[in-house]
């Protein structure tokens, strides 16, 4: 009904608003903690050249014909789950989506990096509720499970535009994504945490009953775009090319 439709629209939009509003302050004030000092340009070295070993290897198993592999898979296995799981995607779900993508559209400047959040929000959704079904764990509400994709988008965001700001015609596709998970790893595992931790206080403090619940959903959202997210870009940028 219109009124059904207008209440999930209001409670997607809520919730958009908390899942951006979540990590963007927690992760400044995280941040803000640290002092300033002449060091600060060392020690963001020092974290790449940490990151130096893995990054070589993610470019090593990832080629783009990998990535086009693991990419089809992950569709498969959502297409699967979409179908096997025992909780269908709710009005307000479906709403988080469509906002997302328009968001992700007119702010990204670039359709292929929209294209690719909602894309990974409509996999990782389906298929962190179809492992909810096999583990035996009750499906959150409709209101929490809004609230955890719309706190996955946000998250995903910083990944994808990490990706599109290191899109250049004299880089490689593997070159790309390395560097743009360089650059957004460590603040996507940061503001995950302290996003879910966030979520999750609210039911201790008594603001709401179903944060747990929408905290650790959010958190298994997270942990698949950090999963799906490198073989998703490397297989869009081989798809589409460089720009």
């Amino acid at each position: 009904t219109a009124g059904a439709a207008m209440t999930a629209a209001r409670v997607a939009a809520a919730a958009i608003a908390l899942g951006v509003a979540v990590p963007l302050f927690m992760l400044a004030g995280a941040l803000s903690l640290k002092g300033r000092t002449e060091l600060t340009a060392v020690l963001e070295n020092r974290r790449r050249a940490e990151l130096r070993s893995f990054l070589k290897t993610l470019r090593a198993l990832l080629p783009p014909s990998s990535a086009l592999a693991a990419s089809a898979i992950l569709v498969i296995g959502a297409i699967v789950a979409a179908f096997a799981t025992s909780t269908p995607a709710g009005i307000g779900e479906i709403a988080v989506t469509i906002a997302v993508a328009l968001f992700a559209a007119i702010t990204f400047v670039s359709l292929r990096t929209a294209l690719m959040a909602t894309a990974l929000l409509l996999l990782a959704g389906r298929i962190a509720s179809w492992a909810g079904d096999l583990a035996g764990v009750a499906a959150p509400t409709e209101t929490a499970r809004i609230a955890a994709l719309a706190l996955a988008a946000a998250l995903y965001m910083q990944l994808f535009l990490a990706w599109r700001d290191r899109r250049n015609p004299g880089r490689k596709t593997r070159e790309v994504v390395a560097m743009a998970t360089a650059d957004s790893l460590f603040a996507y595992v940061a503001a995950s945490t302290l996003a879910a931790a966030a979520m999750a206080a609210t039911e201790a403090a008594g603001l709401w009953s179903e944060g747990v619940e929408a905290a650790l959903l959010a958190a298994g959202l997270a942990f698949i775009g950090l999963i799906a997210a490198p073989p998703l870009m490397t297989a869009i940028g081989a798809l589409f090319g460089r720009e």
